[in-house]
């Protein structure tokens, strides 16, 4: 069993930075409306995009890093850090693949004939 869990926390951190990176290309360089997190719209508002991103991921990886060194002592609980872990890395597979979609009907109607006022605005 741990054989399988470095290999997912390692996943789930790339995949983390992946999401950082791809809310980055959906709300740059302002578009905060798009975000539809509200906690995390309300701190991109207060902080920035940047500083706002670093500190969700900081504490997105930081707060799976905690979990993943606190279960990796006792070997009883690798079973549940296993399941943890595939949960995180399934829910940030579907974020950034969200993501990057977002970001590509964005580009598709930049590229497209100007924006009539009944376009909808992509969330991320």
């Amino acid at each position: 069993m741990a054989l399988i869990l470095l290999p997912l926390y390692t996943v789930l951190a790339i995949l983390n930075a992946l999401d950082g990176y791809s809310t980055w290309k959906v709300l740059r360089p302002d578009h905060f409306r798009r975000e539809r997190n509200p906690l995390a719209r309300f701190v991109f508002s207060k902080l920035g995009l940047i500083r706002g991103l670093i500190l969700a991921e900081a504490l997105w990886i930081g707060s799976f890093s905690l979990a993943f060194f606190l279960f990796w002592k006792d070997a009883a609980l690798h079973s549940l850090l296993a399941v943890l872990l595939g949960i995180g890395v399934l829910a940030f597979a579907g974020i950034v693949v969200h993501n990057f979609r977002v970001y590509g009907r964005i580009k598709q109607r930049e590229g497209s004939s100007p924006e009539s006022p009944a376009q909808q605005e992509p969330q991320c």
